[in-house]
């Protein structure tokens, strides 16, 4: 795919906030997406980049962002084979993160760190298969119990907006 486009506008955003604006929290919503347009063409260095500015943005707060921007780096730290720092970072955001919704993510970000270390090491996919049985075990029983109180209409509108993790 052809992200120039993209970039460029994102780029153009990020001027204006820093010439008109200056909000550290506008910033880092395009840092975030100019980050994705970088993970998505597999640029992860240049991603890594844009995350460690959020991350310095959020870390006056350790809130959900910065420990969601702090999963997203262990990622890209997992595609450029630096296998320990990620597995650093997924476990701190996890343990330290763990009071906000999104600790599921990150054990399912943990499988995907470890799976990526075992293609290159050979080791770590018996861990991995463990976070994505916890994964999916929680997900099934939050599933079921929403199912239980959606109409039809809910439930249909549940699986569009889950539909992007299903093609992940």
């Amino acid at each position: 795919e052809d992200y120039q486009e993209a970039w460029n506008s994102y780029q153009a955003a990020l001027a204006i906030y820093e010439e008109y604006d200056n909000d550290p929290l506008k910033k880092a919503s395009v840092n975030a997406e100019l980050a994705q347009l970088y993970y998505k063409a597999e640029m992860y260095g240049d991603a890594l980049v844009y995350l460690e500015d959020n991350l310095a943005i959020y870390e006056k707060g350790w809130d959900e962002a910065a420990f969601r921007t702090l999963s997203e780096m262990a990622l890209c730290k997992a595609r450029l084979s630096r296998f320990d720092e990620a597995l650093d970072d997924i476990e701190f955001a996890i343990e330290e993160g763990g009071r906000y919704d999104r600790n599921l993510e990150m054990l399912r970000k943990k499988g995907k760190i470890l799976a990526l270390q075992d293609e290159v090491r050979g080791e770590g996919l018996k861990e991995a298969a463990v976070c994505f049985k916890r994964y999916f075990e929680a997900q099934r029983d939050s599933i079921k119990a929403s199912f239980m109180t959606m109409s039809s209409a809910e439930r249909e509108r549940y699986w569009m907006r889950i539909h992007s993790f299903v093609t992940d």
